[in-house]
């Protein structure tokens, strides 16, 4: 004998929308429940929408709730898991009193945040320590390598000043954010901190071992931030007991001009703490983006592949470099080639990410080209040593930062 389905739905009519569904499987004699969609059939959700579009439409005078109904389903994520509070005030107001200490919670955990500690004075933790101090955060910025802090410190503020210089800051901002700068060559200092952003070598094992070292370190309350471009940040964040304050903080580089940062939650990040986090970029002036926690997260998961295939269009001869850069540049408007931003970036950088993608992934297609392995094997890592892609040691070749700022415009 066949199968035979039957599906019942009944809506009940009731101040609450409720629906009821059950599948009963025929097989001889026996019967027996078969889990089904937790949702209506499609025409009787439109039943359901119409029927609360004429409630909305007979109740907009007269009733204090509607508003409440209105942001509550804004919010839910669920297209009919809460069709009901928006005919049931009582519901509706529960829902929204949560939603305020929510957001009261994620507005008093931002106002905590006064110090905001920095790891690896590089060129994107000296960045990010110069957008934090800026934005009126008082800044510690660490590295175990005190010359490197040095440089740091002279290039925020020949940054500060080149920017004063140019209007886009007053002419008091570079004294200001100065004064609020703090250089640290131990970690123990950054003990007082409401926020510590790691910004050190794309390397899983060396983040989660500084990540260890902080969880030891800073206060209960303090968020854990990684400016890592496609680590996953539900692995780090497993190295620490506070997984829920760990977040990704991704800046694009240089820090101090590109408007982008990308935010990546981990499998535990709160949403206070994403909240917090999202609200203080914005304070930070920049325009966030969020990203789910997937190899690369958005950026680099398509930048990637554009410059590994650059690689192999240089490595199988197909044009020079220059033509190919300059391909891109006037042929799909991009400020730079993709050979000229991987030796900004650092083709030791962009190895670690195609090579985090390719296992994360299991694609092929992000495998890296033998030709940047073979640069990076050769110490060729861009601008930062001199020579890359191009050679920077005689020549002007190199990208400058308001090019590549251009890239947001």
């Amino acid at each position: 004998m066949r199968n035979k389905i039957t599906l019942q739905v009944s809506i009940h009519k009731s101040p609450t929308i409720a629906y009821h569904n059950r599948a009963l499987q025929s097989h001889g004699n026996e019967r027996r429940s078969v889990p089904i969609s937790p949702y209506p059939p499609f025409n009787d959700r439109i039943e359901i929408i119409l029927r609360v579009q004429r409630i909305f439409c007979c109740n907009k005078t007269g009733e204090d709730f509607i508003d409440e109904r209105c942001s509550t389903l804004t919010r839910d994520h669920s297209p009919f898991g809460l069709l009901d509070l928006s005919i049931n005030p009582k519901r509706a107001r529960e829902r929204e009193r949560r939603s305020n200490e929510r957001e009261a919670m994620t507005n008093d955990l931002e106002k905590a945040i006064s110090t905001i500690g920095v790891i690896g004075a590089g060129q994107m933790g000296s960045g990010i320590a110069q957008v934090a101090a800026t934005a009126g955060f008082s800044v510690l910025l660490h590295d175990s390598d005190t010359a490197a802090l040095g440089r740091a410190e002279g290039l925020i503020s020949s940054s500060l000043r080149r920017l004063a210089s140019k209007g886009l800051i007053s002419q008091a901002a570079p004294d200001e954010a100065m004064k609020r700068l703090k250089l640290a060559s131990s970690i123990q200092e950054l003990c007082t901190a409401d926020l510590v952003i790691e910004a050190i070598i794309e390397s899983e094992a060396i983040k989660k071992t500084i990540f260890v070292q902080l969880d030891k370190i800073l206060k209960p309350s303090a968020i854990l931030a990684s400016n890592t471009s496609s680590i996953s940040i539900t692995r780090l964040a497993s190295a620490t007991s506070r997984p829920s304050q760990v977040i990704g903080m991704h800046f694009m580089n240089p820090p101090p001009i590109m408007k982008l940062i990308e935010i990546v939650r981990g499998a535990d990040t709160s949403d206070e703490v994403f909240a917090t986090i999202k609200s203080l970029s914005e304070r930070m002036g920049k325009i966030v983006i969020c990203s789910q926690d997937y190899p690369g997260f958005i950026v680099n998961r398509i930048l990637m592949p554009m410059i590994n295939e650059a690689f192999h269009t240089l490595y199988t001869g197909v044009a020079t470099k220059e033509d190919i850069d300059t391909g891109m540049k006037l042929g799909t408007n991009h400020p730079m080639g993709p050979l000229e931003l991987a030796d900004f970036i650092g083709l030791d950088v962009c190895l670690s990410i195609l090579r985090v993608l390719h296992n994360g992934l299991g694609d092929d297609k992000y495998s890296p080209c033998p030709l940047l392995v073979q640069y990076v094997d050769a110490g060729r890592l861009g601008r930062k040593r001199g020579i890359g892609v191009y050679s920077y040691q005689k020549s002007s070749n190199a990208a400058k930062p308001e090019d590549v700022s251009r890239q947001q415009e």
